[in-house]
């Protein structure tokens, strides 16, 4: 199962890395869910813009299920939802 978490060996190399980043670039991480790279990369005082995984998840139901948005009923026909593999 998928558990979206980073473990520790690769995220000491993500550090290694982005030290060499110039120190006054922003760092943009979409998706993150357990912020194991913002935890990561926020010692080394980089500007970091990210954003939950949560929006992602619910934007693929309300597509999924045939609604635009939360709350909202699409009119239109929505494609099936593809049979898992």
């Amino acid at each position: 199962m998928f558990q979206g978490t980073i473990p520790p060996p690769l995220r000491a190399i993500v550090h290694e890395h982005a030290a060499t980043w110039p120190a006054d670039s922003d760092v943009y991480i979409g998706c993150s869910g357990n912020l194991s790279i913002e935890r990561t990369l926020a010692p080394l005082g980089r500007r970091l813009h990210s954003n939950d995984v949560n929006p992602y998840s619910c934007a693929l139901g309300w597509y999924f299920a045939g609604q635009s948005s939360a709350g909202s009923t699409n009119t239109s026909t929505a494609a099936p939802a593809p049979s898992p593999p």
